[in-house]
């Protein structure tokens, strides 16, 4: 199986957010060597390393299990930067 990095990036709603609670989140998601960044407000993006040989299967798995995670945290996924 291949070892694949991509970045999953979601827009919040509007309003403050706790970045703490975004990684506990991620973390509770099944991702516990992801990077998350927060640097851009009203973003948030994902640095995953994930095991797949299929880049799609892939990234839309980590993104539902991402905003099951969330619930309303996250508006909606905006990409998906993948890293070849």
């Amino acid at each position: 199986m291949a070892e694949m990095e991509f970045e999953p990036v979601f827009a919040l709603p509007e309003g403050e957010h706790d970045e703490f609670e975004i990684a506990d989140a991620v973390l509770k998601a099944g991702f516990e060597d992801a990077i998350v960044g927060t640097a851009v407000p009203g973003m948030i993006g994902v640095e995953l390393d994930v095991a797949n040989d299929h880049v799609e299967e892939a990234t839309l798995d980590a993104a539902r299990a991402m905003q099951k995670s969330f619930r309303q945290a996250l508006c909606c996924a905006k990409e998906v930067r993948l890293d070849l």
